[in-house]
């Protein structure tokens, strides 16, 4: 008798396990296929022509597409919610908007002004150095800059304005690009800096 109860005992609660693990399976897979996609147009203000190989960006640059000859790009399958959908384009002002995305497809426009004057590319060679913002630690306050031969620095920026060059640091580089606003710090400060279009290490 006592083995009977045992066994039932025990498929009672495999049968639970079978029944919760399954609930688990159907509720990850809700929350995976729950996500959006946005397909984006970038125009010129003035001249209404799309505009080629502007980078489109969500969150800070975790997702990202760059514009083809007809001014699209498409991010896929991202968390439906509420981001910051940024554009930016060498020549034009930078574009952010704070966007709610639905499930499923998403369409916007953007509209890029250009500025006064395109800025001019140039070439600089330096070492890639790290500034800590607070003394004796290493945190969200840390910068990277170039340092000439002449002990000049300035703050370097990938291509949506993001400060991040770690693997970079105490090397000798060679770095083409452009000054641009970008940003530093957890708290996005932003400040003049280098836009890095190439970036090579050099001996």
């Amino acid at each position: 008798m006592n083995k009977k109860y045992l066994m039932l005992g025990i498929t009672i609660i495999v049968v639970a396990l079978v029944i919760l693990f399954s609930c688990n399976i159907k509720q990850r897979v809700s929350i995976t296929t729950d996500t959006a996609t946005l397909y984006v147009t970038v125009i010129d203000k003035t001249s209404k022509k799309p505009v080629e190989n502007a980078i489109v960006y969500l969150a800070l640059g975790h997702w990202r597409c760059h514009t083809n000859n007809e001014g699209k790009c498409i991010i896929k399958d991202f968390p439906r919610g509420d981001y910051e959908l940024g554009v930016f384009k060498k020549g034009y002002n930078r574009f952010t908007s704070s966007v709610h995305f639905e499930k499923g497809k998403n369409y916007f426009t953007v509209v890029l002004e250009k500025k006064p004057e395109i800025p001019r590319s140039f070439s600089i060679e330096g070492i890639v150095i790290e500034v800590a913002g607070a003394i004796g630690t290493k945190s969200e306050f840390h910068y990277y800059k170039i340092r000439d031969k002449d002990g000049n620095e300035e703050y370097i920026f990938d291509e949506i304005g993001l400060n991040n060059f770690g693997k970079f640091v105490g090397k000798k580089v060679r770095i083409t690009g452009f000054r641009e606003k970008g940003f530093i710090g957890w708290d996005f400060k932003e400040v003049e800096g280098i836009y890095v279009e190439e970036i090579e290490v050099i001996e």
